[in-house]
């Protein structure tokens, strides 16, 4: 009787280990779906302020050291569930852009702003990259 016992729950312990790891499998993938979409961006620094309207791209204009600027962007989430969303930036626009995070609801549209902020002893010249913003179901 001791025996069947043991191999009962060794048996019972296996089912629990394959189901555990299942689960975490399932949760690991749910979290690494993500949709990615990249715009090219770019401003320039000089002894001016200007604006204009580049169509596909993120332009945040003309601007002096020490300026800053924003530029909006419409969000609409396609799926049925909340997404995280990450705005990040990549290139030489890295280090005037203001990294940011939403969250939004199923199938929820929200407009938001991109900034960037030159500091005063950036130099005068074009800056280029790329705004990148990330799309990843939440978990809880």
């Amino acid at each position: 009787m001791k025996r069947k016992f043991k191999i009962f729950l060794v048996v019972l312990s296996v089912l629990l280990i394959m189901s555990s790891l299942l689960v975490l499998w399932r949760v690991y993938k749910v979290y690494k779906s993500t949709e990615e979409r990249i715009f090219d961006s770019y401003l320039i620094v000089a002894d001016k302020g200007g604006v204009g309207l580049v169509p596909g791209v993120v332009f945040f204009g003309m601007m002096m050291p020490g300026d800053s600027s924003t530029a909006k962007i419409y969000l609409n989430s396609t799926f049925e569930h909340p997404v995280l969303v990450k705005i990040t930036s990549s290139g030489d626009i890295k280090n005037f852009f203001v990294d940011s995070e939403h969250i939004l609801g199923p199938y929820e549209n929200k407009s938001v702003d991109l900034s960037v902020v030159i500091p005063k002893n950036a130099s005068y010249g074009r800056y280029d990259g790329k705004v990148v913003v990330t799309m990843r179901k939440m978990l809880f």
